[in-house]
């Protein structure tokens, strides 16, 4: 055998062992990078609401929408700011039962200002595809869940600051349609228990635009 025939020999060999190494995958398993599995976002439903005897439909021509309060509870709009375009609160009676919700709110926001908190695009659409559980920079603004509300995904927060005198939590539900902001806002003291989460949840469900 040649010299010339054993090199052809070993370029053919050198040329099959590249092509098994390529088949395998072996080459490119560094060049790999692996797809991350997407995280499904829990949204909880809303109770589906029964018009009953202990409960009484609110109705804001202004700003049309239609909420179901608890029955005897009171409502007072407050006069509109630089900040809002209109908010009703609703608070509950003597009469009405135990709760240490204070208040309910619901404010509408259709042109928020560049500095206004919780109402812009992006303030939205960095809360959306946060996880729950995340908060703002302070550590005093929680994303606490989601809900659907008319069909639309909106946003729960638990809010630990700027609270009025008296209050010892916020735990606001935030709807938004197109550019206009809704928000259904309960204050109150000690704990945000069970009984506060269904009056709330009740609300919530029964918020209703034209």
């Amino acid at each position: 055998m040649d010299k010339r025939t054993i090199i052809g020999g070993g370029i053919i060999l050198v040329i099959l062992a590249f092509a098994v190494y390529e088949g395998s995958g072996w080459g490119r398993s560094w060049q790999t990078i692996p797809i991350p599995t997407p995280v499904p976002v829990k949204i909880t439903p809303v109770p589906t609401i029964d018009v009953g005897a202990n409960t009484e439909p609110f109705t804001n021509t202004k700003m049309g929408y239609t909420i179901m309060i608890p029955a005897g509870w009171e409502a007072q709009g407050i006069a509109a700011n630089q900040n809002f375009d209109d908010r009703v609160v609703f608070t509950p009676t003597a009469s009405a039962s135990a709760t240490n919700i204070g208040e309910i709110s619901v404010t509408v926001v259709s042109k928020p200002a560049s500095t206004q908190d919780l109402a812009t695009d992006a303030d939205w659409n960095k809360w959306l595809s946060a996880s729950v559980g995340a908060t703002d920079s302070s550590g005093l603004v929680q994303k606490f869940g989601e809900k659907m509300v008319q069909g639309n995904r909106a946003m729960v927060l638990r809010q630990d600051k700027d609270l009025p005198s008296g209050y010892d939590w916020s735990v606001m539900t935030w709807v938004r349609q197109g550019q206009v902001n809704y928000y259904i806002d309960a204050l109150g003291s000690n704990d945000f228990g069970d009984t506060e989460s269904r009056i709330f949840d009740f609300m919530v469900g029964s918020f209703k635009t034209r």
